[in-house]
Order: C-alpha cells, then sequence, then structure tokens
C-alpha cells in the first residue's frame, strides 16, 4: 500500500465508517497506535473473536490490520518529521515501533524515501515555497 496514494481512501475510510463498532475500532487504533496492537488484544478488547476481526477488516476496510496500524503510526510519524526537529529515533519509538531498523525500512517503502530524506525534502520544500511566495508580495 502506498501510503501517500492511499491517504485520502483510509481518512475517508475513518470518517465514513458505516458501523459504530467500525468507527469505535478505528478510533481505539488511532487513540492507541504507539501501543502493541494485535488481532488478539484489539479482539479482547471489543469482545469479539480474532476471526470475526480479521473478516472485519478485510470485508469492510479492504486491509488488514497490520495494514492500517502501520499506516496510522506513519502518518503520525510522518507529522512528526514535518513539524520537530526530534532525532529518528525518538519518533520511531513516539510512533509505536520498538524497533527503529524496521520503523525505517516500513517508512522507506511506504512513503518512497528514508525518515531523514522526507524531512530534508520537506524543509527544502518549504523554503522554497515561502521564497515564492515572498518574491510575489515584492512593490
Amino acid at each position: 500500500m502506498d501510503l501517500l496514494v492511499e491517504y485520502g481512501q483510509l481518512e475517508e475510510l475513518t470518517r465514513n465508517a458505516s458501523g459504530e463498532l467500525e468507527k469505535e475500532i478505528l478510533l481505539y487504533i488511532q487513540d492507541n497506535y504507539h501501543d502493541h496492537i494485535g488481532l488478539a488484544e484489539l479482539s479482547e478488547h471489543f469482545h469479539l473473536s480474532e476471526k470475526y476481526m480479521s473478516r472485519l477488516f478485510s470485508e469492510r476496510f479492504h486491509m488488514t490490520l497490520t495494514q492500517y496500524v502501520n499506516y496510522v503510526r506513519l502518518r503520525y510519524a510522518r507529522h512528526l518529521l514535518e513539524s520537530t526537529d526530534l532525532p529518528v529515533t525518538e519518533i520511531a519509538m513516539k510512533s509505536g515501533y520498538q524497533n527503529v531498523s524496521y520503523f525505517i525500512r516500513r517508512f522507506s517503502s511506504d512513503v518512497g524515501e528514508s525518515p531523514l530524506r522526507y524531512r530534508n525534502g520537506k524543509t527544502r520544500r518549504n523554503k522554497k515555497n515561502k521564497i515564492k511566495n515572498s518574491k510575489n508580495y515584492v512593490c
């Protein structure tokens, strides 16, 4: 799943979850992404079987639980990379990844560039946009 392409679709999915249970599950994940969230934990929390929870994700959300959890974690990591100067290690931990190497591989695979390259690219693009916008105001 390409995180950048799927971003809007997943946001729409969260807003438009058809049932109350579906909304509660997605909100629970969004509130607890930094902890370990597996099929067993989520099923136990909502008093559902693992098989039912797995099928719910597949049929209603067209992805696995792991894919959705990774999406939420990487979305938060992107936010931290764009808005803070925190080290990548700390961003990985705050985003729910216990293994920094795995976080970097996952981020690179889904976003298309490493976390540092993403941060530096955002910084350069933002500076160029500020310069471009300030030139428009020259009298």
